[in-house]
């Protein structure tokens, strides 16, 4: 999730909140409206990563491009299968109903996603959500990890503390854009002793930072190319914000 709020599920919500502010809606009908939509029509993605030896209360927060924090947890443990609540511990305006949501995950120890709830705070109910499939919004799919020590010889410093950087997370995922079910690539600064693995991450369309060609040029990097520095610049978070169809930083963990 991603990772998220995952960012497909992020994207369904946001359309729906755009509607929220062009004419008079409550929160309570807006939440309504929000399980509805993803109980009948919303995939929660297949595959989020998680960190090892995983226990019942460990979290992280990370800060979203547009300023918003999402906040990650494990909930409960039942036997080899983790719930994961992923919800906005920020928002203002019509966003502020996100807090009265959370959006959970049953995954294995690997992060294989074998149900999703949306819940509401509130009353406790729980809607159960589809995982996706090959070729549905947010499914993911080619996870690769690359090390390199190389790329990034200096400390990446967040709210969270400063992390040494060696493993880089790439993968494809399906979502929704204008109507569209598109392909996008997201890659993950990754560090073992993270609570899900997550220092940052940057997502943009495959059309231009294609999967293969991001791995490619992590495992190869050479310093100075200029061929590479785009996709470098991409992955490291130093594009324009515009750029990117998603993008957090870790900002506090347990």
């Amino acid at each position: 999730m991603r990772a998220f709020i995952h960012h497909t599920v992020r994207a369904s919500l946001l359309s729906l909140l755009l509607v929220a502010t062009t004419g008079c809606i409550t929160n309570s009908l807006l939440k309504s409206m929000i399980r509805q939509n993803l109980s009948q029509n919303g995939t929660f993605p297949n595959w989020i990563g998680i960190h090892k030896n995983p226990k019942v209360g460990d979290f992280a927060e990370h800060q979203a491009l547009d300023g918003s924090v999402i906040r990650y947890e494990i909930l409960s443990q039942k036997g080899p299968y983790y719930e994961i609540s992923q919800r906005h511990v920020n928002a203002s305006g019509s966003a502020s109903v996100l807090l009265e949501l959370s959006f959970n995950l049953i995954v294995d120890k690997n992060g294989n996603v074998q149900e999703g709830y949306v819940v509401d705070l509130t009353s406790g109910e729980r809607d159960r959500i589809r995982i996706a499939g090959p070729g549905e919004n947010g499914y993911v799919s080619n996870v690769e990890v690359v090390t390199n020590r190389r790329l990034l010889p200096e400390s990446v410093v967040t709210p969270a503390g400063e992390f040494a950087i060696s493993e880089f997370r790439v993968y494809e995922y399906y979502l929704y854009q204008n109507g569209v079910l598109v392909k996008g690539t997201q890659t993950q600064l990754i560090h073992p002793d993270v609570k899900f693995q997550i220092v940052r991450l940057r997502a943009g369309a495959s059309t231009e930072f294609p999967a293969v060609t991001v791995v490619r040029t992590i495992a190869s990097f050479a310093p100075g190319d200029p061929v590479q520095k785009r996709v470098i610049d991409f992955l490291l978070g130093k594009l324009e914000k515009q750029e990117y169809t998603n993008g957090s930083d870790l900002i506090r963990q347990n």
